[in-house]
Order: C-alpha cells, then structure tokens, then sequence
C-alpha cells in the first residue's frame, strides 16, 4: 500500500511529500496519526542507519514519560522511511526552525512550489484525514473501510506475518498487553494456514 503510494507522488513537491512521509513513518512505527502529527524537531535524532523519534504524546503512556521508536532504513531507497524523512527535513530546513517546531504543519502555495506555515502548530487530524483518503482511493479497493488507523495496523499485520518476535514487536508499538497489540494484528491467509498444517494430521 504505501509503496504504492509513493509510485504514485511527486515527491519534489513539498505537500505530497510532507503526506508521504506522515503515512510511511505512521506505517513503520505502527503510530497512531496524532502521535506522528506531534512531532517535534528535538523529537528526532538521526543515526548511522536508523531513526530514532521520541514520542511524548501517546495513549498508551499513561505515565507520560514518553518512549522511543526507531526505524531503521530500509533498503528500497524509495520507500525508506528515514530516506523520505530526510529529503521532506531537507526541504522544511530551507527555513528557519527550532526544537520545539512541529515538523509536520499546514502548508501554503507560492508562486515556486510550498511552503509551511511559519505558526506552530501542528497539521490538524481531519485534513490528515482528506488527505488519507485522496491519497489511497485509487490504492486501495474501498477507501470507505478504510482510515489512518489502517496505517499502524498494516504495518502492525505486516511485522507480525514477517515472524517479528512478540516481545519486540509489542514495544516498537508501545502497546502495554498482548490483547491489546492483537487488536492491531490481521493475520495473513498463510499464517492462519499454518496452524492447522502443523498439527500432524
């Protein structure tokens, strides 16, 4: 799904790739879409070849002592996360930011491309969401099934069908119970086939 997405963007334009990048990392760090449109600039560190976000806003830190996600790169350059991020940070850095800046904000048209709106405060769910559902509709089979929710699932399903370990999985999601994950995971058809397979009969 989000390769697709990326197949089909314009990434030298600074709105497509603003979206782009809210929808991959909320992908590769099963993030909810308000935790992803609360990031800060003092939020990320780069490294070598990973991403770390820390995310202060989270309904699963009751305690808000906040956590870390990392990501690592991936290596399709086109759908990295981090790669994506760096190239959108690249082009928002043409301006002056600070620390305590969200990174993902609304945006304004000139007469050279776009541009984000110098007030700090983050893009709001419900354009998140126009844009979601504009950006998929010609991805997905029924973009009425489907929200910004399905962005952490599937990457959530996608970890768990790839055999990810429960444990390590589990904290890259930040979920605080098994059953709580679960209702993240949409097992694959070979997955649930391999159960009865297994049993010896």
């Amino acid at each position: 799904m989000t390769r697709k997405l990326v197949e089909k963007s314009n990434l030298d334009n600074l709105l497509e790739l603003r979206n782009v990048c809210i929808f991959i990392l909320a992908f590769a760090g099963f993030f909810r879409i308000e935790e992803v449109l609360h990031i800060r600039y003092g939020d990320i560190t780069f490294h070598s070849d990973y991403l770390t976000i820390n995310v202060v806003r989270s309904k699963t830190n009751q305690l808000r002592k906040g956590s870390q996600v990392v990501i690592s790169e991936s290596s399709n350059i086109a759908t990295c996360p981090v790669n994506n991020f760096r190239r959108y940070l690249r082009e928002v850095e043409k301006f002056p930011v600070q620390a305590d800046h969200y990174v993902f904000r609304a945006s304004y048209k000139f007469k050279l491309g776009h541009r984000l709106v110098s007030v700090n405060k983050p893009l709001s769910y419900s354009c998140t969401r126009d844009y979601f559902k504009s950006s998929f509709k010609d991805i997905v089979p029924d973009i009425s099934v489907f929200s910004t929710h399905s962005l952490g699932a599937g990457g959530a399903s996608a970890a768990a069908n790839a055999g990810v370990p429960d444990r390590v999985f589990q904290r890259h999601g930040r979920w605080r119970s098994v059953s709580a994950k679960n209702v993240y995971v949409d097992d694959s058809l070979s997955s649930r086939l391999s159960v009865s397979k297994k049993l010896g009969i």
